[in-house]
């Protein structure tokens, strides 16, 4: 790994990639040796090296009108959905010469952490002050959740960070493993972390929210990767 030479940011709150439009976006992105908490910066058109906005290229920045810091940033479809800790927000491709468009489309549904959102298809979630679910074209809307006492009650919030969403494909799941607390008579140092689990066909299916939940007791796993080299979903610790 080396350096991104032309003004890329020095250091940022998270990275994510548009792959359908070959750029890269930094959220709470340093700008002239500041971070700023709400600022997006984005390399030019397939050019991660050239990040300062000129009159023939595509690289540029904003600023969030509202909330305290960008957390997390994921494409989906043809565009991209941003949150802050207090709204969703969509990132929409315009071209050259506006390159983007922002549209605040869920005030109070920020994001709890930066991984802790996953896509399937046209379908999204996130985990905030309650679970969120929308489309690629926006609509977002809460999810009922009757396992939400046993995160609410155990998770440990001051870890946040290592709550991350996990896609399944081959089981229509999307899990949330969070760390427990130290409080929690569930937690034990080998048995750090629970889960609680949505299927989202057998809720479709089934008229009603299909979940599950329990402790991450056979593998501490603190990242996800929902396909690997050999197509099936991938945990690592």
């Amino acid at each position: 790994a080396v350096v991104v030479s032309g003004a890329a940011p020095l250091y940022s709150t998270a990275v994510f990639v548009m792959p359908q439009v070959e750029i890269v976006v930094a959220l709470g992105a340093e700008t002239g040796g500041t971070q700023e908490p709400l600022l997006l910066r984005w390399c030019d058109q397939s050019d991660f090296t050239d990040w300062t906005p000129t009159a023939t290229n595509q690289a540029g920045s904003y600023t969030l009108p509202t909330g305290s810091l960008l957390v997390g940033g994921l494409a989906v479809g043809p565009g991209a959905w941003i949150w802050t800790d207090q709204a969703a927000w969509l990132m929409n491709y315009l071209s050259f010469p506006l390159v983007f468009g922002f549209n605040n489309v869920a005030p109070g549904a920020g994001l709890v952490a930066q991984r802790a959102a996953g896509a399937v298809g046209n379908l999204l979630m996130w985990l905030g002050n309650q679970f969120y679910q929308a489309s690629t074209g926006g609509g977002v809307t809460p999810v009922e959740c009757p396992v939400w006492d046993f995160y609410n009650a155990n998770v440990d919030l001051t870890q946040a960070a290592q709550i991350h969403c996990a896609v399944n494909t081959a089981f229509n799941e999307m899990a949330w493993h969070f760390p427990l607390k130290t409080s929690s008579p569930l937690w034990n140092a080998l048995n750090p972390m629970g889960y609680v689990k949505y299927n989202y066909v057998e809720s479709l299916t089934l008229g009603g929210p299909v979940w599950d939940y329990g402790l991450s007791s056979q593998y501490q796993r603190s990242a996800w990767a929902g396909i690997s080299p050999v197509g099936q979903a991938i945990g690592a610790d």
